[in-house]
């Protein structure tokens, strides 16, 4: 089994386990746990986010206020990348992860939503302050980029970070104890954490280049052939030879012939 293989199983089955430890022992693990991994605290703000974004929810619910908001999401954005700049990191695969942040929090505001106006005894019974709440969102950001930042190496080899995502999505849904709703929105949320190659340099898409035909399969381009063969002569149209038309003085006499 290949070594990569071998790290990813390891992740996934270390996740398995916590989360069975989580349901079956509870006590043995204490809350607010930090998920496990070299990615666990970028995972765990990103679990932190998720949640403050049921403050947003429950907000929104009380103004009657829609889930999308692209004036505040463009100027999210717009501070990210300046920030990201700044920090002299790469301005848009801060953009792409953001994105996958506003897109989670609005798989949570849109199901606790539709969970709240279909159950109404369900719904919170306060409105939290949206200015408050947003001003933990954007402390959070500060938080996130930097984590960006400390894990670059870490989150530069695809296969390698695949492993250690897992390991820290599944600890993380485990441990912080999160319901369908988060743990489907946390998968959203880290899916631009592995980006391959550099800061500044975009992924370049791989491809394997294809495989030389076995000789004497009759597959592919055939050796080339010496210009002067006998097989190509043999085979050059005749009418392509211009031959060079006899001279008056070159042709034969026929009176010289009789004589």
């Amino acid at each position: 089994m290949h070594p990569l293989t071998r790290t990813t199983r390891r992740a996934v089955l270390t996740g398995l386990l916590l989360s069975a430890t989580a349901l079956t022992a509870p006590h043995a693990v204490a809350a607010g746990t930090d998920p496990v991994g070299r990615l666990g605290p970028l995972t765990g703000l990103v679990v932190e986010r998720l949640r403050v974004s049921d403050d947003v929810a429950a907000s929104k619910y009380a103004t009657g206020s829609p889930v999308d908001d692209p004036a505040r999401e463009a100027q999210v954005l717009r501070q990210v990348r300046e920030q990201a700049a700044a920090a002299g990191g790469d301005p848009d695969a801060a953009a792409a992860f953001f994105r996958d942040q506003i897109a989670a929090s609005k798989t949570v505001q849109k199901g606790l939503l539709a969970r709240w106006t279909a159950r109404p005894a369900e719904a919170p019974r306060t409105q939290p302050d949206l200015g408050r709440t947003r001003a933990r969102l954007d402390a959070l950001t500060t938080a996130l980029l930097q984590q960006l930042t400390n894990t670059e190496q870490e989150r530069r080899n695809p296969a390698t970070c695949a492993a250690r995502l897992a390991l820290a999505t599944a600890s993380g849904k485990a441990l912080l104890r999160l319901d369908p709703l988060h743990g489907r929105a946390l998968g959203t949320a880290t899916q631009s954490v592995c980006r391959p190659g550099t800061p500044g340099e975009p992924a370049r898409p791989h491809h394997e280049p294809p495989a030389a035909p076995p000789r004497g399969s009759g597959l592919g381009t055939p050796a080339p052939t010496p210009l002067l063969s006998p097989e190509r002569w043999r085979a050059f149209p005749a009418r392509s030879v211009q031959r060079p038309a006899p001279s008056e003085d070159a042709r034969p006499s026929h009176a010289a012939s009789r004589s």
